[in-house]
């Protein structure tokens, strides 16, 4: 039984080759072997041929006869966006612990000189 074949539409680059040719670049067709081509497509690297892709300075569309579909992101760039968000988190957490740290402070300041001057009025009666 021959192995199902899809083709597929490049809209990102691969470096390297594949079976000694080097990949298609972006818009150019490759057929693959389905789970291979199933695989690209999964990763947001390839689209059906039936896709249309538009680039807009600033942001990214894409469109199908279906209607607009989410854009894939790479494990990589999903990776980096939850890494960044977890930095900004702790940078958050250990600002507010400094300014909760530093209010404290000043509270005990205040408090000791109050104390203080109570303690120079009732010498005073």
């Amino acid at each position: 039984m021959a192995e199902k074949k899809t083709t597929v539409l490049m809209v990102g680059k691969i470096s390297g080759t594949r079976d000694g040719k080097d990949w298609p670049a972006a818009g150019e067709t490759i057929t693959l072997p389905e789970d291979e081509a199933n695989t690209l497509l999964a990763s947001g690297i390839a689209v059906k041929p039936d896709t249309e892709t538009a680039t807009v300075t600033g942001a990214v569309e894409t469109a199908t006869t279906r209607g607009n579909q989410p854009l894939r992101v790479t494990a990589a760039q999903a990776k980096a966006a939850a890494d960044d968000q977890a930095a900004a988190k702790a940078k958050a957490d250990a600002d507010a612990q400094a300014a909760a740290a530093k209010l404290l402070e000043e509270q005990a300041k205040q408090t000791k000189a109050d104390a203080d001057a109570e303690s120079k009025d009732a010498a005073k009666k």
